[in-house]
């Protein structure tokens, strides 16, 4: 076989470059951070409003423990049911205040969120 230097230069150069961009870490986007003062202060806002539905949610399942605790007895599964929707609905407003004061925070800070009671329980301890 008879190799050339030119095929061996043009041989190189062209894999050189695809070398170093399959080695070079890729960059990862920052999702949480937010552009503007507007966009932060949208996003907080529907943050805000998913907190108030999710507190009126809450405030439902409490009124329905007692109207269960009522039909049912203290030991019914409706009551048990109402009252874990209940607080899950309460960790859920918690959160989504957490959120919205994270994109409102007049330093423009932001913060990873927190872990999802979810992912809390689902974890080995």
């Amino acid at each position: 076989m008879n190799h050339s230097p030119m095929r061996l230069i043009v041989l190189v150069a062209v894999c050189i470059p695809s070398i170093h961009s399959c080695s070079a870490s890729p960059t990862v986007p920052d999702f949480f951070m937010v552009g503007s003062t507007d966009e932060q202060r949208t996003i907080g806002e529907y943050y805000r409003r998913e907190a108030v539905m999710f507190r009126q949610r809450a405030d439902e399942m409490t009124e329905r423990v007692i109207a269960y605790r009522q039909l049912f007895g203290e030991e019914s599964e409706w009551v048990s049911g109402a009252r874990v929707l209940g607080e899950f609905y309460q960790q859920e407003a918690r959160e989504r205040e957490r959120l919205a004061e994270q994109y409102q925070s007049p330093s423009g800070d932001h913060v990873q969120p927190a872990p999802s009671p979810r992912e809390d329980r689902a974890s080995p301890k």
